[in-house]
């Protein structure tokens, strides 16, 4: 994904079931309202954020202060599990969308876990694997793709295959044109004109100011890394 997926990771089911509670009661809970920063850029940070409640965007900053959004992150998906193997400060701005409720885990615990569970291991191993996958696909496109085929792409990458209605599958609720011009380097104005094309040839519809796309299941499999 151009984010989701570099960030957005539904990955809870990685962890066996109990583990994940255990970590989960264990946890640190931390509450951020609308708007503010949960993480910024320099900071050490010695935890992997989980989403509990509430929807948060992952981003870095151009030079001339455009934000690049890296992806959406709902509940249940990991903020920087990518970062668990790292020491160093880091280079993201992660934002409440809503109010936000945080837990985290210390890296140090995940690690401890992972060393214990070889099955963990190989299954993350796997992960990283699959993400390297998806920031090739991203430069890619970024690269050599039209800005609507970009789009596309992008909306195919984002869709909820949890929640679909026939072969119909929403986006994350709290996206904005504004965070899909983010992710695809294109602008609000592009996208909004690409939308409504797209919306015409019934590609996608809104319902609710929530955007959907169709898909059939085989092309959502093959989108979709969950």
């Amino acid at each position: 994904m151009f984010n989701n997926n570099l960030y957005i990771i539904k990955n809870i089911r990685l962890f066996p079931t109990d583990v994940m509670r255990d970590m989960l009661e264990k946890g640190e809970r931390v509450f951020f309202g609308k708007g503010e920063h949960v993480i910024t850029p320099g900071m050490l940070i010695q935890s992997v954020y989980l989403v509990e409640t509430g929807n948060a965007s992952v981003y870095k900053l151009h030079i001339d202060g455009k934000e690049c959004i890296l992806g959406l992150v709902s509940p249940r998906e990991f903020v920087n599990l990518l970062d668990t193997f790292s020491s160093k400060e880091t280079t993201i701005f992660c934002k409440a969308l809503t109010d936000l409720s945080i837990v985290k885990i210390p890296k140090q615990e995940i690690i401890t876990i992972v060393n214990e569970n070889p099955t963990l291991a190989i299954n993350l191993l796997h992960f990283f694997s699959e993400r390297y996958q998806e920031v090739i696909e991203v430069l890619e496109q970024v690269a050599y793709g039209k800005v609507e085929e970009r789009l596309i792409f992008l909306l195919r990458k984002l869709a909820d295959p949890l929640e679909g209605d026939g072969d119909w599958y929403p986006l994350p609720v709290s996206i904005t044109h504004r965070d899909l011009a983010g992710m695809i380097a294109s602008t609000r104005e592009t996208v909004t004109l690409l939308l409504n094309k797209l919306r015409q040839e019934n590609t996608i519809r809104i319902d609710n100011n929530r955007i959907w796309i169709y898909l059939d299941e085989t092309r959502l499999t093959k989108c979709n890394i969950c």
